[in-house]
């Protein structure tokens, strides 16, 4: 006995992502959903607004604005999943439940190559205020320098809304464009894409918006993440991830991919504390080499006390901060190059 389709009615006010979406389902899950028109009285409604009332068979697509409904940017097989996790209780005698914020979930399948990503470096730090986005940007600018004909991205993996003072990006499309893109269409043609979003800035570095939300990122799964950076690194030559505090989901993820890492932290009992407690924890879980291994470099900010000595992990020279490290220039902070921090961080390129 054939199986039953799902009657799948979609309403969007971004018409391009609704043509899409429905083209993917007629060609990929043509046997399991069939599109409906407006003839049947019993659909699921995959829609970007919430129900106007309550409706077990109404799915919230959420494209980046709170924290209601599924997130629209993951893959069209997550998304199926979820259409028959509601469609399938409709159809018995039980009453069904709404599925209220609930995010898809599967297993994560396992990565096709064990490889790390050697054009991937990675600014990282449990503590905060350390100082990575100006350490990252002027990692960027110095490698720019160093190596004029080569393309050097500036990625902001943590969502930061300060990228103004520092980058100019017109283009309407961001990191989360990117993503959804590479989810339903996948990871061929992307080089046009990048083309256009990714921006080349005054210094030399390249720089794309980073994602509407966090959660645009952090949805993915490990193979997606995978497809993600390799889009990544086949396009540009050197890709310098800004990453937020937080060491997990994602994050984790990308600091097992990494062909570079800097961990920073400032030299204050605080920092020194904080960092030691994940250095423990770390050791604990025994997957120190994985995180902190021969291509990490932890960075000390300002001075180094001896009490580093006993944190047992690879300490570079420490970073010389100063209060003059940018100046302001038609609207835009501007990294100063005559300050020792920026040599410093010139001689680890």
């Amino acid at each position: 006995m054939a199986q039953e389709k799902i009657p799948v009615r979609i309403v969007i006010k971004e018409k391009e992502y609704e043509k899409r979406l429905e083209e993917l389902l007629r060609r990929q899950y043509k046997g399991r959903i069939i599109i409906d028109e407006g003839v049947r009285k019993k659909v699921v409604m995959l829609s970007d607004e919430p129900a106007p009332q309550e409706d077990p068979l109404w799915v919230w697509l959420n494209f980046g604005e709170g924290d209601e409904g599924i997130n629209a940017y993951q893959s069209v097989g997550q998304l199926v999943r979820h259409i028959e996790s509601v469609w399938t209780p409709s159809m018995g005698e039980s009453a069904p439940h709404s599925y209220g914020s609930m995010v898809v979930q599967e297993e994560p399948p396992e990565y096709r190559t064990k490889e790390r990503f050697d054009k991937l470096v990675c600014v990282f730090s449990p503590v905060g205020g350390c100082g990575k986005t100006t350490f990252s940007i002027a990692y960027c600018e110095a490698a720019a320098r160093r190596n004029p004909s080569k393309k050097i991205l500036y990625w902001n993996a943590e969502g930061a809304a300060d990228w103004k003072l520092y980058f100019q990006n017109e283009c309407p499309f961001n990191m989360s464009d990117l993503i959804y893109c590479m989810l339903m269409e996948g990871c061929d043609g992307l080089n046009e894409y990048l083309r256009e979003i990714a921006v080349g800035q005054p210094n030399g570095v390249f720089f794309i918006k980073p994602c509407s939300s966090f959660q645009d990122l952090n949805v993915l799964g490990r193979l997606e993440l995978y497809q993600l950076l390799k889009v990544l690194t086949d396009y540009f030559d050197i890709v310098v991830c800004d990453m937020n505090t937080a060491f997990e989901n994602v994050n984790r993820q990308i600091l097992k991919m990494f062909g570079h890492s800097f961990f920073l932290v400032n030299d204050v009992p605080g920092s020194r504390l904080k960092f030691q407690d994940f250095t423990d924890s770390l050791r604990q879980q025994q997957i120190e080499q994985d995180y902190m291994g021969e291509r990490c470099t932890v960075l000390c900010v300002g001075s180094q006390t001896g009490e580093w000595k006993d944190m047992k992990v690879k300490m570079g020279e420490p970073l010389p901060w100063n209060t003059r490290m940018f100046r302001e220039n038609n609207g835009r902070l501007e990294l100063r190059q005559d300050s020792n921090y920026y040599e410093r961080v010139r001689q680890l390129i």
